[in-house]
């Protein structure tokens, strides 16, 4: 059943194809559920969409598009930017939608559409990188967040909560791994300090100039979500390479 529909649209100034859109809100039914805004009210929000020229797909997921949230706008991939995860597209123009009316709640202040085309001088297929461990300077602090193109699977041992600590790390033996224990010390507003304790599966370093591939790891991770109770314990985290753009001799050629 239908309960709303949104209206975005945009400048009609002749230079895209689409001039605005709809999206039906639908339920079962028919309820509008209660839920909560994306963002403190005083924040925009932003939503990201993908399109491929000349009906090619521009992430392989079978579609001609792909669409993500933005924090922010400087977020957005500039005019001639290669796609993060698939250095083959660049971003060739942007289109920007806005709500018609009053923004909804859970809707957004602002729609881009990144239209994008083939690169003309794509990477190599197949990186000849060989993938090796991070050895960090301590070598029992698990890092924040990975760095360039670093790959980062671990599960948070004190946030499990149908396995022990052992019966955890025991867990994780029997799967094949080699877990490696960590730990992350914090201080919370309130002044108290926060321990964490972590068993590392994997610090990989993978190609510095190539995004790592978004299926590397995935089955393993479901593996353990069906094992670890939250899934949310299990964390696999992928660093991007810096931004790269294509030059404009090569779109001109």
């Amino acid at each position: 059943m239908i309960l709303t529909v949104q209206s975005y649209s945009t400048d009609p100034s002749g230079q895209f194809p689409t001039e605005g859109f709809h999206i039906a809100v639908c339920t079962k039914d028919g309820t509008l559920p209660e839920r909560r805004d994306w963002h403190h009210k005083d924040e925009l929000h932003f939503h990201e969409v993908l399109i491929g020229r000349r009906g090619e797909s521009t992430h392989g997921i079978g579609g001609d598009f792909h669409w993500g949230m933005l924090a922010k706008v400087e977020h957005l991939p500039k005019l001639g930017e290669l796609l993060m995860d698939t250095p083959e597209w660049y971003v060739q123009a942007i289109q920007s939608f806005s709500p018609v009316g009053e923004r909804s709640l859970q809707d957004y202040d602002q729609i881009f559409l990144c239209w994008c085309d083939r690169n003309p001088n794509p990477p190599p297929a197949v990186s000849t990188w060989k993938i090796c461990p991070v050895i960090p300077p301590d070598p029992y602090l698990i890092p924040i967040y990975p760095h360039r193109s670093q790959v980062l699977f671990y599960v948070t041992l004190t946030e499990v909560q149908n396995l022990s600590i052992a019966e955890t790390l025991t867990l994780l033996l029997e799967l094949g791994y080699t877990p490696q224990l960590r730990y992350r010390e914090w201080q919370q507003a309130d002044g108290q300090r926060e321990l964490g304790l972590y068993a590392l599966l994997r610090y990989e370093q993978h190609d510095f100039n190539r995004p790592v591939d978004r299926d590397y790891l995935s089955d393993e991770l479901e593996a353990l979500w069906q094992r670890i109770v939250p899934s949310t314990a299990v964390r696999l985290s992928k660093g991007y390479p810096p931004r790269q753009m294509v030059s404009l001799a090569e779109i001109d050629s």
